[in-house]
């Protein structure tokens, strides 16, 4: 029975699986796919891969460096101190008035990276009054939650897109999104999607030959952080 990989991250048969540029034996690099049991498979090489395949091509959008990839696979890094250097990081560049809100911050950026192993993900919402932090916190998400898209107008299609290709966690500032009642419709009917394992959407889109457009089933299911300039209030862990 074939099993369907993601090439960016997936969770099956109780392993995580993270894609990866590493080089070949000739020393050109390609994809790979990095396991939780430290493995390394070449997807193109069916005596390596078994039963598995990937579910689409690999896109261009690697988290890992070499050198880490290799300390992991080594058994020389395991993850420990990652917690502790997140809320370091967060304490030196972002101020929230409650201690408990840099703990919240530092396990849901870990868990962007492993976000797949669970049923349902919860989102950030950050609110305030201008100039309050909130682009400034998204801007550090974007450098450390996992395959990280900070974008202040990006379009339902394209989130569609690149959480089927990347599983990215989509950052946006919903102040610029939100503007007519179709828009806040698309955006509320998309991040509905965005948590559900398994829930995936019909949109349209162009075949490689001709320019017939055709439905093609998308997976939104990814982390997000959208803030809001228009409210005052905190939220947060909000659950479709």
């Amino acid at each position: 029975m074939v099993k369907f990989v993601h090439p960016a991250i997936d969770y099956l048969d109780g392993k995580l699986w993270f894609g990866a540029n590493l080089p070949k034996e000739d020393g050109v690099y390609d994809h790979h796919l990095v396991t939780s049991d430290r493995r390394v498979l070449d997807p193109y090489d069916n005596g390596q891969m078994g039963e598995y395949i990937l579910r689409a091509s690999p896109a261009v959008m690697y988290r890992w460096s070499e050198e880490g990839i290799r300390a992991y696979l080594e058994g020389r890094e395991n993850g420990d101190g990652v917690y502790q250097e997140l809320l370091q990081l967060l304490k030196e560049h972002i101020e929230f008035q409650d201690e408990r809100e840099y703990k919240l911050v530092a396990i849901w950026i870990m868990g962007t990276y492993v976000f797949v192993v669970f049923r349902t993900y919860p989102y950030l919402s950050f609110s305030g009054l201008k100039r309050s932090g909130k682009s400034k916190v998204l801007d550090f998400l974007s450098l450390v939650a996992f395959n990280a898209i900070n974008s202040a107008d990006i379009s339902d299609s394209s989130i569609y897109r690149l959480c089927e290709a990347t599983r990215s966690t989509v950052l946006m500032d919903e102040a610029h999104a939100l503007e007519s009642r179709e828009a806040k419709q698309s955006r509320r009917t998309c991040s509905g999607r965005a948590t559900g394992r398994g829930r995936r959407s019909t949109g349209r889109t162009r075949r490689a030959r001709g320019y017939t457009p055709c439905p093609s089933r998308y997976g939104a299911r990814r982390p997000s952080s959208p803030s809001r300039a228009w409210r005052t209030s905190w939220r947060t862990g909000r659950y479709p």
